[in-house]
């Protein structure tokens, strides 16, 4: 009787539900989740009936849900509900291949247990011969027969124990084989699954209607990706951005319009309450903004990018950039076609190119050769990896993290063979102060840079003397040979233009004053 209802019942709704097929045409994708908006068009008719659309990701948030239309008609009520007809084929598929796993699980372990045991088994026969030698020296006839026996049981239990073995190795392949299965069958039972709306429509009329239903669902997301690419040090820099695209939704998503979204949504449904704002004491610390902090009068920090309050509008080689207080918008001009299955599409948002001055970055107390490296400004950028490449040569990969750069962004572009840096001591010596307690070290060093180019080259150079948080150590610049000191960091830094072919040479002293009983690194 049971079932005779529940066929009747879904009878009933087969015959008053009608179902209505949906298109997306339009992705806003965050850096996670998803503003899907999907179209149908469909014929009402007088009265009141149920109308089911389906296609809708099982993911989707149902409090995000928006309904417009151009018809005339009262909408009674909507509700959503799972729908897992296209799912049954793999549900029924899972439930064999779980039996099976578990039919195999139950034998490896017999197995194993009998194998455990045969192990065992020949571990007496061990110790049962160093027992009994004594008595088999004084009975050859029953160390003959001892011998017989053991060979045939002792042959019989390693002939076991080998079978044993390879059929447990091959169980266990197989069962791996079955854990994959499942795992497979699960994925694509939840991927096939969706979510449909069944609408309550009221119309006095006969009509067609054009329907638009957007949501929020969380399976999607994108991240940026970058190439900067420098022809050589007269070309201005070229930086590709790209964006990588997953969605794992279940949906179809087929030649859509899609828009990059730099932030990410704040869904909230509830009315805003201002609470009491009570002023409290605090220390100031220098912990690194962070996104969405607000400091000082109005700029807001996103990305690490700080913006006036002022909105921008510029066209880029791959899309349209419109850049807005909370967030950047990159619209693709062309569809996409984004598969539901976590593999990444990438797609090229625009490429920017931008003048850069060139420097060489020389730090002989870690390296032999002078790094190329640029620098460039006001580049509209969040963090990602980026390829780089120069001379049309590839060089290596680094991160963008504009949350930890400043005004000037400075990438390596690699060392430079014919570039040569030479640190030498020169001099060392500490002495006693006669009627003090304190010792004088003088350290010095030599800095020798050779350009070996063909041209004239501009030159960073950087080191270091050490600081003292100490008291009794102090630190005394000697001869800097015209570099200027940062008294913060003790770093050092020379500005210097070497011609083709030529080198220079600097020379760097300081003295240290530090207690006699006192032991330091001083180089």
């Amino acid at each position: 009787m049971k079932r005779i209802i529940i066929i009747l019942l879904f009878f009933q709704a087969s015959v008053y539900s009608q179902k209505i097929t949906t298109n997306a045409t339009d992705v806003s994708i965050f850096r996670n989740g998803a503003q899907v908006t999907r179209i149908a068009s469909f014929y009402i008719q007088k009265g009141t009936k149920e109308y089911t659309l389906h296609g809708f990701s099982q993911y989707m948030d149902p409090r995000s849900v928006q309904i417009k239309s151009d018809g005339d008609f009262t909408l009674l009520y909507s509700s959503n509900r799972s729908n897992l007809t296209d799912s049954t084929n793999y549900g029924i598929e899972w439930s064999q291949v779980n039996g099976q796993r578990k039919a195999l699980e139950n034998s490896l372990q017999d197995d194993k247990n009998v194998l455990s045991t045969l192990q065992k088994e020949e571990e007496l026969f061990y110790i049962d011969k160093s027992q009994n030698r004594e008595a088999f020296l004084n009975n050859p006839d029953a160390l003959l027969k001892m011998a017989d026996l053991y060979r045939s049981r002792l042959l019989d239990i390693k002939r076991k124990i080998t079978e044993l073995q390879n059929k447990i190795q091959k169980q266990e392949n197989d069962l791996q084989k079955l854990n994959t299965r499942e795992s497979q069958l699960i994925y694509e039972y939840t991927k096939s699954s969706s979510n449909e709306f069944v609408l309550s429509i009221s119309s006095e009329r006969d009509q067609q209607i054009n329907m638009t239903i957007s949501y929020y669902t969380i399976e999607a997301n994108w991240s940026s990706s970058y190439d900067l690419k420098v022809k050589d040090i007269n070309s201005p820099i070229e930086l590709i951005s790209k964006a990588l695209i997953t969605q794992n939704t279940g949906e179809k998503w087929n030649q859509v319009n899609c828009t990059l979204m730099t932030g990410n949504p704040n869904i909230s449904f509830e009315l805003p309450f201002l609470h009491t704002w009570w002023l409290v004491s605090y220390t100031e610390t220098n912990d690194p903004k962070i996104k969405g902090a607000l400091t000082e009068a109005t700029p807001y920090y996103l990305d690490g990018i700080r913006y006036q309050g002022r909105s921008i509008n510029y066209r880029t080689a791959g899309s349209e950039v419109q850049e807005q207080l909370t967030m950047n918008e990159f619209l693709v001009k062309e569809k996409l076609t984004i598969p539901s299955d976590r593999k990444s599409i990438t797609v090229i948002l625009n490429t920017q190119t931008h003048p850069a001055n060139f420097e060489y970055l020389a730090v002989p107390k870690k390296s032999k050769h002078a790094y190329l490296i640029t620098n460039w400004e006001e580049l509209n950028i969040s963090t990602g990896p980026m390829g780089i490449y120069f001379a049309n040569t590839f060089v290596g990969t680094t991160t963008l993290n504009p949350e930890s750069i400043e005004d000037t962004l400075s990438i390596s572009l690699g060392p430079d063979i014919a570039t040569q840096l030479k640190r030498t001591k020169i001099a060392e010596n500490t002495k006693k102060e006669t009627f003090s307690s304190k010792k004088h070290s003088n350290i010095a060093w030599e800095i020798d840079i050779k350009n070996s180019k063909t041209r004239d080259i501009d030159f960073r150079i950087e080191d270091q003397i050490p600081l003292s948080k100490l008291n009794e150590v102090e630190v005394e610049p000697k001869e800097l040979s015209g570099g200027m000191l940062d008294r913060n960091s003790g770093i050092i830094t020379w500005i210097v233009k070497i011609p083709a072919g030529k080198s220079i040479k600097k020379t760097l002293k300081y003295q240290v004053r530090y207690p006699k009983s006192m032991k330091l690194i001083l180089e």
